[in-house]
């Protein structure tokens, strides 16, 4: 694990033989024995790094932890606000133990400081992420399980396969913000792809960078995130362990046929989330 001014960092390294292996505990389910639009309900501690970003009670956008301290979420979920405002994150744990879903546990913590990439905006929805310092950092080992880090990817791991996103957004293009976690798989999509969709006609570009997002979803629709599910993370499990690969960002409807949604790719930033981390930690 990487550490600096009591913060840690957990990444996948890799030994002589190539196989993965972990420094530190992170990306785990310790409450959950199993393993959105068109997705499933979460289990109870199936995903103990979400968090919901609240203001005045209201969720508005998702977010993982990465460390006690520090939430990671899109640059655009904050663009309004600034530092010391009355913004909430709140690790919901939705209980699936009751039939009228009561809340099981919740812990929550106020955010002093936010930290957005300095070039968002400048270019369209480029380098969508910002990290967040909570006044009262989490409590791993009293959680029970309910909180945990999740695990940062290695730069050097190529995206494949699919992907799975959660949290409390529209479960409809058109319908309202859920009141249970939820969780999708879908399927990543070609780059090549994803810069036809998302390009711009009169000037012959693309919104859509390769280096720095990558875009998933399914290709008959039906699955993948909506509008309150922004910030919120994208994940891949290898044996056992989860790994941040991407944070919702920005798509055309939601879960529309041929349409994927993209996601800023969390391996791109990795020296930003460390250099900014260490300088929130230090104020």
């Amino acid at each position: 694990a990487f550490e600096a001014l009591g913060i840690k960092f957990y990444f996948f390294k890799y030994n002589n033989n190539s196989a993965l292996y972990l420094t530190e505990t992170c990306g785990q389910s310790p409450r959950s024995n199993e393993r959105i639009v068109g997705g499933y309900q979460a289990k109870v501690g199936e995903l103990p790094w979400q968090v919901s970003l609240q203001r005045n009670g209201y969720h508005f956008c998702g977010g993982s932890i990465i460390s006690p301290s520090i939430v990671i979420t899109a640059a655009h979920c904050v663009r309004r606000f600034q530092k010391r405002r009355n913004v909430y994150t709140q690790n919901g744990r939705c209980a699936i133990l009751s039939e009228n879903y009561t809340w099981l546990k919740l812990f929550s913590s106020i955010v002093a400081t936010i930290r957005r990439h300095k070039d968002f905006g400048k270019n369209g929805l480029m380098n969508d992420i910002a990290l967040l310092k909570l006044v009262e950092p989490f409590d791993f080992n009293k959680s029970e399980g309910y909180v945990a880090p999740i695990c940062l990817p290695n730069p050097k791991d190529v995206l494949e396969g699919s992907i799975v996103t959660s949290g409390w957004g529209r479960t409809r293009e058109r319908g309202k913000t859920s009141q249970e976690l939820m969780a999708v798989s879908v399927p990543l999509g070609s780059d090549l792809f994803c810069t036809y969709q998302y390009s711009r006609l009169i000037t012959l570009s693309s919104i859509y960078n390769w280096n720095s997002m990558f875009c998933a979803g399914a290709l008959l629709g039906g699955r993948g995130s909506c509008k309150g599910d922004s910030g919120g993370p994208a994940t891949q499990t290898k044996k056992g362990i989860t790994v941040l690969v991407g944070l919702v960002s920005f798509g055309r409807g939601c879960a529309r046929i041929a349409n994927a949604g993209v996601y800023t790719k969390v391996s791109h930033y990795i020296d930003w989330i460390q250099e900014n981390s260490e300088d929130l930690l230090a104020q």
